[in-house]
């Protein structure tokens, strides 16, 4: 799945790799608009206009508004997903704790783009007017559920898997907690940031290591 784009469940129409650009393109277009405009605000032809095509072109990748959401939000957490297995691919001969916090660097770093902190805002938006898009955003919270918590088995292989799995949710919910502050709060002073910064990587090892 590196690096193919994220398309509608069932459609196969576009498997060449100009076919899987363009959907890339498609997606990555899609976020900046849902960004700079919210859901209320999230057009097709909006899209279009920002690709450089035409709406009849989106829609044969994504026939609805919805399914082209449900894309765009998949695509972005499955990034996340590849990011994390390439951190762990990449530290071998570390420990489990060491390639654990090495992956809660990268969502630290990744909280401070606003382009990330808008499209959180974004999401949750859409997801409490929109019963599709709320669908969605659980999809995207269970499989980041399951990606911390097979994390923390790696750590706790005797630890239960009702105890890892609660785990990995008050991680989850603190690093999204994080985002829409770091929203909230552009311009925080340095020192103060430092410090929002090293209290959630010693709540994050506390979660992930004690017995």
């Amino acid at each position: 799945m590196a690096g193919a784009a994220v398309v509608p469940r069932g459609k196969v129409s576009h498997t060449t790799e100009r076919g899987l650009a363009r959907a890339e393109a498609i997606l990555a277009a899609a976020h900046a608009v849902f960004v700079t405009d919210g859901y209320g605000g999230f057009s097709m032809r909006s899209v279009a206009a920002r690709v450089g095509v035409s709406l009849s072109t989106i829609q044969h990748y994504y026939p609805s508004k919805e399914l082209l959401v449900e894309a765009m939000l998949l695509e972005s957490a499955a990034r996340y997903q590849r990011a994390i297995d390439a951190i762990v691919q990449n530290m071998p001969k570390a420990s489990r704790t060491d390639q654990f916090m090495a992956a809660m660097e990268m969502f630290l770093a990744e909280m401070k783009r606003p382009a990330v902190a808008d499209g959180l805002v974004q999401m949750w938006a859409a997801a409490r007017v929109d019963a599709h898009a709320a669908q969605t955003v659980a999809r995207i919270q269970k499989r980041e559920r399951k990606t911390v918590r097979s994390l923390i088995a790696g750590i706790r292989p005797n630890a239960s898997e009702r105890d890892c799995e609660a785990r990995a949710a008050l991680i989850v919910a603190q690093i999204e907690g994080l985002v829409l502050q770091h929203a909230g709060l552009r311009g925080l002073p340095a020192v103060q940031a430092a410090a929002i910064d090293e209290a959630a990587r010693a709540s994050f090892r506390w979660l992930a290591t004690h017995r």
